[in-house]
């Protein structure tokens, strides 16, 4: 059995998976606000329901980036403090990989897109074909909404984090090039996670706890808070 967990956008969740790619039990939170604290509680539910003991677990696979960067930290943390307590392999996969795994399998190239914030999107683009593994057909980047023509010359599947705004987006800039997933693939599911995951770990691929670090591709957006005078402070109500 393997826990796969998905924290690389404001929609996460978690699922327990076979050996084999079955998905035991998974948890999935639509709506986010980046407030992660139901992630533990949703993977203690999981083993409750399946009624297997936590150490029956043989590996923990996280999606490693890009996305939300509390996100990322949040997932990348729990998935390593649970390797080492429970002393199994830990694997990281692209976030962006991942939501196009959720597409079986297409003759047209599938691009995944994440949701970057400022005029920006997280692309990536896969090969699908039926009966063998998925393959990059090039580097993942963030590049300019408006750019996204520029990439995507050819027709292909698309599939993202956020239906109603990004299909909208992509069939704008697209037009007939554009083949959109149905809408209730466009989120990031941890049993894609796993299942992309289940691959390198039947290959004997693991990662490192300390190597495996979280892929933004951009500097986060943190400012300072304003400084507070000090008359502020001492100035009673």
């Amino acid at each position: 059995m393997i826990l796969a967990l998905s924290t690389s956008t404001p929609q996460f969740g978690a699922a327990l998976m076979t050996i084999q790619g079955t998905v035991l039990a998974e948890v999935a939170f639509g709506v986010g606000r980046g407030n992660f604290s139901g992630l533990m509680p949703a993977v203690d539910y999981m083993v409750d329901c399946c009624g297997t003991p936590i150490e029956e677990i043989e590996a923990v696979v996280v999606a490693r980036g890009p996305g939300s960067f509390t996100g990322l930290r949040v997932g990348l943390s729990a998935a390593k403090g649970m390797a080492r307590g429970l002393e199994i392999p830990l694997i990281g996969v692209s976030s962006l990989a991942a939501l196009a795994f959720r597409i079986p399998f297409s003759d047209r190239p599938v691009c995944a897109v994440l949701d970057s914030r400022k005029g920006e999107l997280f692309y990536g683009v896969y090969n699908r074909p039926l009966y063998r593994p998925m393959t990059p057909r090039q580097e993942e980047d963030c590049i300019r909404e408006s750019d996204l023509p520029k990439v995507m010359e050819e027709p292909a599947v698309f599939i993202g984090n956020d239906y109603l705004r990004q299909e909208t987006l992509i069939r704008e800039l697209l037009g007939d090039r554009a083949i959109c997933a149905p809408p209730a693939l466009w989120h990031p599911a941890a049993s894609a996670v796993g299942g992309l995951g289940l691959e390198r770990f039947l290959r004997g691929e693991t990662d490192d706890l300390r190597d495996l670090v979280p892929v933004y591709f951009r500097p986060p957006d943190i400012r300072p808070r304003p400084a507070q005078r000090v008359d502020d402070k001492m100035e009673g109500p």
